[in-house]
Parts: C-alpha cells; structure tokens; sequence
C-alpha cells in the first residue's frame, strides 16, 4: 500500500431530534448509542491486514485541532450543553428520563484515559469503564489514553457518558469499554478496528450491562461513495454486530471539500452503519462534512469534553458520532 495513509479527526452531523427516535424505539437509548471519530486517510489503498510497521500504518490521529485548558473542574463545557438543546436531548431527558443506565458503548479509538475523574475514575467492574483491550502492539488488557497523540477517545468518551456532577455528556449513566486501535504514535490499522470489532461480539455479555452501541471515530479520507470500496475489510463483522442488535455509528467524513458532491468515506459507507454528519453550531452543515441523504447530524464544532487530565475542544464528524453514541 502507499507509504502515506495519514487520516485526520473531523466531525459530522445532521440534526435529529433525539425524543422522535426514542419514540421509534423499545429501548430507552433508541438508535442513538454508537458515536464515533473519523480517522481520514488521503489514499484509497487498501488497508494494510498483515505485517504491520510503525513506518506505514493505515491512518494517523491528528490531534492538531485540540487544545486544552487548565482547569480541572471544567471537564465538560457548556458548549456540549448547547449540542444537548440542539439535538432535542434535554427534552429527551425531560419527557422520557433518558440518561443511558442499563446500557454500555464501545469506543473504539485511542483508548480512554478512565482515571479521569469525569469517566469514573478508574477501570473495572466497579467503575465506569467496565472493561476494554488495547489492540495496538502492546495487545494488552490495559487500553488507556496515552502518548503524544493520545486524548482522542478519552474526549469522545466524554461526549458519550461524560459526568462531571454539574455538566455531563449525552448518556451520564452509561458504562464506557475503551478499545485502543491507534497506538502512541497514533497509527492505526484496519486489522486492530476489525479485532476490535469481534471482541465486541465476543464480549457484549460479559458486562453488567450489555455492549448496545459501537462508536467507530474513523474512516478513509479518499472515499467518497455510497457503496464500499472493494478493499473493504469491516463487512463480516458488522454483519454479526447487527445481527447481535448492537447500534454501529460511524464518522460520515471530512473531505465534501475534496469532493463537492454527495458521497461518504468508508465505513461510514457500509449499509451496516448509521453514518452521521456535522452541523455547526448554528445548525447548519459543517463545510467539511461529508453529506448523504441517508446519514444522521448532530453539532460537530468546537465541542469541549473530557480529555487526559483537563477539558478541551475538537472540531470534525468525531462529536456529532459521539453523541449518537451517547443516544
């Protein structure tokens, strides 16, 4: 595969009243569990399923976009709170006490920092991240959001369940599991998303409470389509997660300025998911977006959420996926 598959972080999103899908829905979270970030490659190579090398990874976390603040106490802003009032949560929230308990969300990213005190504070049975694996090369039972590249996940995972006691995330009585596919660097492959997701169907009754939405922050920056490239390796296995009744939310995709025209990046393409543009904070289209007509929004700009330590903002089709993780 070529040498340059760098993905980028964006956020996407078309509005949708969360209280209308909760009605469309037996189950308190609805169809809402599952945000993801997208990781945008600029090549359309296939992924690279073996022999993985430090020097050529399928994609890059590109955390350029972030910035944090020093302020421990202001883990989650109240620009997530305006998304809530944009999306219909919070009368969601009123009109069906929609919170999330019952239920827990898959992130699948660069791990979660779960000693933030905003996502429970540790890692375990008894905490609010119930378990995970850090698929990267260290391939162990200890998925945590770390290196120079690092706090990605950790700030979907606050858009998701985040609770700081006065602000929260979407779904505050949510469990979280952390799967790590981007490694220190922040490299990543297709073959640890594709692990991760059969450690999700492997896993998804082994908690407390069951794994009912996937949060899939990535995709390939190239890809522009309403069908899968033919490279595609994720199908089997989001077969078998829609089989087990798990929610899958995907990135729709950050390149509409590459392309100007209706298209998604992949796996936002796959029938498989629910992709999920970004609208600003007005309401309208993020320019970046990539857009479809069957792909959800939520607000994907300048949220502020959880990141190792402290609270910052990131822009792209990552949040708008995390709050339909959330939901």
């Amino acid at each position: 595969m070529p040498a340059d598959t760098k993905w980028n972080f964006d956020w996407s999103g078309r509005l949708e009243q969360l209280e209308e899908r909760l009605a469309m829905s037996a189950d308190p979270l609805g169809g809402f569990l599952g945000g993801t970030i997208e990781h945008h490659t600029i090549d359309e190579a296939p992924p690279a399923l073996e022999h993985h090398t430090e020097s050529n990874p399928d994609f890059w976390i590109d955390s350029s976009n972030q910035t944090t603040l020093n302020d421990h106490l202001r883990q989650i802003d109240k620009a997530l709170e305006e998304a809530h009032g944009q999306t219909g949560l919070l009368n969601a929230r009123a009109n069906y006490g929609f919170t999330g308990i019952g239920q827990t969300v898959a992130v699948i990213d660069s791990g979660i920092a779960y000693d933030h005190f905003a996502l429970g504070g540790g890692f375990g049975s008894n905490y609010r991240v119930v378990g995970g694996w850090d698929f990267t090369e260290e391939n162990d039972a200890n998925p945590y959001d770390d290196g120079p590249s690092g706090s990605h996940g950790t700030h979907v995972a606050g858009i998701v369940g985040g609770d700081s006691g006065n602000d929260t995330g979407v779904a505050p009585g949510v469990d979280l599991v952390a799967l790590r596919v981007f490694n220190d660097a922040g490299a990543g492959y297709f073959s640890w998303v594709e692990n991760a997701l059969d450690w999700i169907h492997t896993n998804r009754n082994n908690f407390e409470n069951p794994i009912t939405a996937v949060n899939l922050s990535l995709g390939v920056a190239s890809w522009n389509s309403d069908t899968i490239p033919s490279w595609a390796n994720l199908e089997d296995e989001f077969a078998q997660l829609e089989a087990d009744g798990i929610f899958i939310a995907v990135s729709a995709g950050n390149s509409y300025t590459s392309f100007n025209t209706t298209g998604l990046s992949y796996p936002a393409a796959s029938s498989y998911v629910i992709p999920v543009m970004s609208t600003d904070d007005s309401g309208l289209m993020s320019y970046f977006s990539q857009r479809h007509s069957r792909a959800i929004a939520a607000p994907g700009r300048t949220i502020t959420s959880t990141v190792p330590d402290y609270a910052g903002n990131n822009n792209g089709t990552t949040d708008d996926y995390a709050t339909m993780s959330g939901t």
